[in-house]
């Protein structure tokens, strides 16, 4: 068990010096002695080996995203995409209203660049770049260095349901990873492609104008349903219109998806996942939700096990 929770953005070297300073701590100076304060390390955040650490701090190292504030001469295409997607870190709808703002003023800006054809929903812009450089729909890309589909789910710009889901379906069936996320300011639990479009949270951001077709195709295109971060931000809410969603294509089930292979010692089962929620829901007086995780089959009688949330309230 652990004794020490793991920083929110773990610094490998930092661990290896941990272990180095017990071995002279031990006073041992051989390559054994070396193993077992590692090991000893490991244990103490929770994990059964030192590879398995050190695959973690890894995992989550090489998919954080930290904001980065605008520089002054930031192109006004990258200002507009900034403005109209959620960061979990500045998100106002000041900013939204802003954004709207300036799409009014610089059409244009529709065309300047990948992420901002996403945001604005232009399809044919953004077929027109996929066409001619296909590599680019999985690759890092605008102000927040992420992959044209998460600005397509953090994005909160109302360019017609009709093209929200024509620039989903495009990237997607030019390989965009339905799966896709980051470690928010090195948050522990990923922010995924889904977890943009049900947006939540502890400041109540938004969720994306048509997000309940959107999660739709997501999940009928491979997105795991069984999606922590979303059912954290959304459990303040009351609308249980994205648990049904995932309810429906499997939330509970199966072995966690891709995001719980690659993190296996962080991310909770899928049963796990809900009884968590229902500890929440118990405590905060959420009765149809209770329901309805009734009525998929969640044991709502028992004593819950684990309930991570029931003694954190909803302020920011």
């Amino acid at each position: 068990m652990a004794t020490e929770p793991l920083p929110a953005r773990p610094n490998l070297e930092q661990l290896r010096k941990q272990a180095r300073e017990l071995q002279r701590q031990q006073g041992a100076h051989d390559t054994s002695s070396l193993s077992g304060a590692q090991r000893a390390v490991a244990r103490r955040y929770g994990f059964s080996s030192w590879p398995r650490l050190k695959r973690h701090v890894e995992a989550i190292a090489s998919r954080t995203w930290i904001l980065v504030d605008a520089t002054d001469d930031e192109p006004a295409a990258d200002r507009l995409v900034r403005l109209a997607c959620l960061n979990y870190v500045t998100d106002s709808p000041t900013q939204r209203r802003q954004a709207v703002e300036l799409w009014e003023q610089q059409p244009e800006l529709a065309t300047a660049s990948l992420a901002a054809a996403v945001v604005c929903g232009n399809v044919a812009e953004v077929r027109r770049r996929l066409s001619a450089e296909p590599a680019v729909v999985g690759a890092d890309t605008g102000p927040y260095a992420w992959p044209p589909l998460m600005y397509a789910a953090y994005g909160r710009l109302e360019a017609g349901l009709d093209s929200a889901l024509e620039m989903v379906r495009l990237l997607l069936s030019e390989g965009a990873n339905p799966n896709d996320g980051r470690f928010f300011s090195g948050l522990p639990t990923p922010f995924s492609v889904l977890t943009g479009v049900f947006g939540g949270g502890e400041n109540d951001q938004p969720p994306h104008p048509y997000a309940i077709a959107l999660a739709r195709l997501l999940l009928r295109s491979g997105a795991d349903p069984n999606d922590g971060q979303t059912l954290y931000n959304r459990m303040f809410r009351a609308e249980d219109d994205f648990l049904e969603v995932l309810l429906a294509f499997g939330l509970g089930q199966g072995d966690g998806g891709p995001w719980r292979r690659l993190l296996p010692d962080l991310l909770p089962a899928p049963p796990v996942l809900l009884r968590d929620l229902l500890g929440w829901a118990v405590t905060h007086d959420q009765r149809e939700r209770v329901g309805l995780l009734a009525r998929h089959g969640v044991d709502v009688v028992s004593p819950a096990a684990q309930r991570r949330y029931a003694d954190r309230d909803g302020a920011a």
